[in-house]
């Protein structure tokens, strides 16, 4: 009931690959690479999405209904 030691061997590189993956997208976001890190790491764009938040929790509507545009 021993296991394969060539199966072992990729499955450990399997994870490490996985590891430096997600590492690597851990330290774009931190350093504010790309939309979520952006998100993360902008106050200003912060500020703007929980003021449109609260405009939408005012005004609800204004998701369905479409204003008429100046010609």
């Amino acid at each position: 009931m021993g296991s394969d030691p060539i199966a072992m061997n990729e499955v450990e590189r399997s994870l490490k690959k996985a590891a430096n993956d997600i590492d690597d997208l851990i330290m774009k976001i931190k350093d504010g690479e790309g939309t979520v890190g952006r998100l993360i790491s902008e106050d200003a764009i912060y500020r703007d999405l929980e003021a449109l938040a609260d405009d939408l929790r005012r005004h609800p509507w204004k998701l369905f209904w479409k204003t008429k545009e100046k010609k």
